[in-house]
């Protein structure tokens, strides 16, 4: 019985313990965010570029990243 009991009470710690963790926030998405746009990743030539829409319609490239 105590067996099972410790047993239960380690499984419910580690999922409350899993749970509880933020989840990593992209940088650029949060970059981007922060400007009050939304990101996409288009592909282009050259490769993946994310772009961050703005609110206004205009777009800003965040940087390049190159296709593999």
């Amino acid at each position: 019985m105590r067996l099972t009991l410790a047993v239960a009470v380690l499984a419910s710690g580690a999922i409350l313990s899993a749970c509880s963790e933020p989840e990593p926030v992209d940088p650029l998405v949060a970059a981007c965010e922060a400007k009050g746009g939304t990101l996409e990743y288009r592909v282009g030539k050259t490769g993946t570029a994310p772009v961050c829409t703005l609110a206004d319609g205009s777009e800003v490239i965040l940087r390049a990243v190159p296709s593999s």
